[in-house]
């Protein structure tokens, strides 16, 4: 159920895309809603604050799930106030409205997050995907209508925020309220323990986000622009392989933390060979199927010219499965709690990508932004996998 709901959920989301150019007399629409994606972004990391993880891996219950709800409030809240400034110092004054009613439904979905939480933490994940599920056909219902009746992004971005807030209400409120108060509880002591605790993690995983922003601005400056661009669209697709790989893992999370809390090891490790197997089959999987269709969906996409470059393919999935890899070893980690080599590996990925970047594209064109990809998350992985390592020899000995 998660799966096909977040499945769905991000391919409602992908279609809000095309939806705004068919249903608008001009792509000023489809720029506007590119810009808010992007801004939002920004605000994205710091709302979630990584707090999703480390709350289905809290076993010892260090917090209520008034106090998750209660902080992630807080850090959405501040995350919103800093993107809205942000906005109005760097952005077309007639696109501050848009991009700031875009925001608070962003801020509408982290408040939601923190109930899925508790649904997974409780082993009821299939509230969460169901809820994904209808909130996909209801929102991309309200956009589509909302430009048809009203031509206007911010109705509709305030529209999607209303109905997935009122159906949150009417389902996920209900069905998380089961396992714990949903009251959010403002405490000083709880923000300073939890900012405290996941903000070298959070700053670790913008970095390690930030390790295809290099080599992608550097094909703009490079290749031209026109060349960002058709590497950008071709990689849009195949984003599912990671959504894929972080699907199968993410509901397991709890079990990671449960086993090192134990002290089993065993199952532990057992868990973890399977989970690597699993996602290795998906991106070969992905591979293969990518390749064979990248002519068709990319010709029906965006048209025969772009068909030439579907060489592009195999690299990009390669270095999607490799990053999928390396988050599924940083969440590990951070069920484990050892914060210190999570932080250190996202580091390493950024710094090694720097030169990478100007080497690698200089000699591969825009399988460089890929080869990148490749080389600096497994470096970061093969290094967090050593971390884990010696961290459960620890707890063996211990």
């Amino acid at each position: 159920w998660n799966s096909i709901g977040s499945l769905f959920y991000f391919g409602c989301q992908w279609l809000t895309t095309i939806l705004v150019v068919r249903l608008s007399s001009s792509y000023e629409a489809a720029g506007t809603l590119s810009l808010a994606m992007a801004i939002a972004n920004l605000f994205t990391p710091f709302a979630l604050y990584r707090m999703r993880t480390f709350q289905v891996t809290d076993v010892n219950d260090e917090f209520c799930t008034g106090e998750y709800m209660g902080f992630r409030i807080e850090t959405s809240s501040i995350a919103l106030a800093a993107c809205i400034i942000y906005s109005v110092f760097t952005c077309p004054g007639n696109t501050v409205l848009p991009i700031t009613c875009f925001l608070i439904l962003k801020f509408v979905e982290q408040i939601i997050d923190v109930m899925h939480g508790l649904d997974q933490k409780n082993g009821y994940l299939e509230y969460a995907g169901k809820s994904l599920l209808i909130r996909g056909f209801l929102t991309v219902g309200c956009f589509s209508g909302s430009l048809i009746i009203a031509h206007n992004l911010s109705v509709a971005f305030l529209s999607m925020a209303l109905v997935s807030l009122a159906f949150a209400f009417i389902y996920d409120v209900p069905k998380a309220s089961q396992f714990d108060s949903l009251a959010p509880i403002f405490s000083k002591r709880v923000f300073a323990a939890l900012f405290k605790t996941c903000f070298p993690i959070v700053i670790a995983s913008i970095l390690s986000g930030a390790v295809m922003t290099i080599p992608k601005q550097l094909i703009g400056s490079i290749l031209g622009q026109d060349y960002l661009g058709i590497y950008s669209s071709i990689a849009s697709p195949v984003a599912v392989v990671q959504l894929g790989a972080s699907y199968l893992y993410s509901p397991l999370l709890g079990v990671f933390a449960e086993s090192f809390q134990n002290g089993d090891t065993k199952s532990f490790s057992n868990l973890f060979r399977k989970l690597s197997a699993m996602i290795l089959i998906t991106g070969l999987i992905g591979s293969v199927t990518l390749r064979g269709l990248a002519p068709i969906y990319l010709g029906l996409l965006f048209g025969n010219s772009i068909i030439q470059f579907s060489y592009l393919i195999i690299p990009m999935v390669l270095c999607t499965l490799v990053t999928a890899y390396y988050q599924f070893i940083s969440d590990v980690l951070l069920a484990t709690r050892e914060y210190r080599w999570n932080s250190v590996a996202g580091v390493v990925a950024f710094i090694i990508s720097i030169p990478l970047s100007y080497a690698l594209i200089g000699s591969f064109g825009m399988n460089g932004v890929s080869f990148t990809g490749i080389a600096s998350y497994a470096i970061s992985a093969l290094l967090s996998i050593v971390a884990m390592s010696k961290q459960m020899s620890r707890r063996v000995s211990a």
